[in-house]
């Protein structure tokens, strides 16, 4: 939907904004992952001078690394809050601009969703984190972990895949369009209740002048109770997916533990060689979980997308 940011005009800055944000999480992770490896095998050694050297480079680095972070947010949070105020403007034009005949066919409620809720969701896929954002982040951030593991052993590579690729798997084509659909029924039926209440008050006097106000009253409780019951799915879906994460990040984690103990024995492997590849597996692991976490918001984010398009 990169349509929409050309259609604004922010399609250059966004992209440029994004092309700076990306290698962050690599970038630390890495750092994270060197840092474990040479400070342990300093440890080891009983080098201190060198653990000293390895900790200050350390945090210089990251005192550098999360000072460009701030940086770039801070244009970033400027850039979002700019492109929802140009995306209000955008719709309320292409509202004003249909013909009478097609805003006297839309009602007031669906009208009012589009213009508060579905846009700031929709704002919300290029401008929140958990969005485009961290998407891009993951991505780049399991690629560089997953060439960095492999270089440093296949073995342990295919142990940790062997346990991520099942989770996105069931993320991305089991949770997330179920999501997808109850989210799209949840933005239905809040304007569908939305419309019913303003109804209901500019029609009060009607409703008591032909004693209809306690079935209109009745109507409003049982979409109320729809929405309801859509919420409570929609939690049941988000804790199962939440389910999901410990269970495989945990067995990855141990069997890893295991495997790496059983190369240490054997003198393939150093323990501070074991740290770092356990931290280029929290590189791989976490930038899964951005990936499936981004994907799923995108995909319920993208409901209110598609219905800003209808206009």
């Amino acid at each position: 939907k990169i349509r929409l940011l050309k259609t604004l005009g922010v399609k250059k800055k966004y992209i440029s904004l994004l092309v700076h944000r990306t290698p962050f999480e690599t970038m630390r992770n890495l750092l994270n992952a060197l840092f474990l490896k040479y400070a342990f095998d300093s440890i080891q050694c009983a080098n201190f001078k060198q653990l000293c050297v390895v900790c200050a480079v350390t945090f210089f680095a990251n005192f550098l690394l999360f000072s460009y972070n701030c940086s770039i947010w801070r244009v970033f949070g400027a850039f979002y809050a700019d492109l929802q105020a140009k995306l209000r403007v955008f719709l309320l034009n292409r509202l004003l601009h249909k013909p009478i005949e097609q805003i006297d066919s839309l009602s007031s409620g669906d009208v009012l969703l589009r213009l508060n809720s579905d846009a700031e969701n929709a704002a919300a896929i290029y401008g929140e984190p958990w969005n485009i954002v961290f998407l891009a982040n993951g991505l780049f951030n399991f690629i560089f972990s997953s060439l960095l593991m492999m270089l440093l052993s296949g073995k342990l590579f295919v142990l940790v895949i062997a346990f991520v690729i099942p989770h996105v798997l069931l993320s991305c084509y089991v949770l997330a369009p179920a999501q997808f659909k109850i989210q799209k029924k949840v933005q239905n039926v809040s304007a569908e209740l939305t419309d019913m209440y303003a109804s209901f008050v500019n029609t009060t006097d009607l409703s008591q002048l032909y004693d209809c106000k306690d079935f209109l009253l009745q109507k409003i409780e049982c979409k109320n109770n729809e929405l309801r019951r859509l919420n409570v799915k929609k939690s049941f879906v988000n804790a199962v997916s939440n389910a999901v994460m410990p269970l495989f990040g945990l067995s990855g984690y141990l069997m890893l533990m295991l495997t790496g103990a059983d190369m240490i024995s054997a003198g393939i492997i150093s323990y501070g060689t074991l740290l770092y590849a356990c931290q280029l597996r929290g590189g791989i692991l976490p930038a899964a979980m951005m990936i499936i976490k981004s994907y799923t918001n995108i995909c319920v984010n993208k409901v209110s997308l598609n219905r800003i398009e209808e206009l």
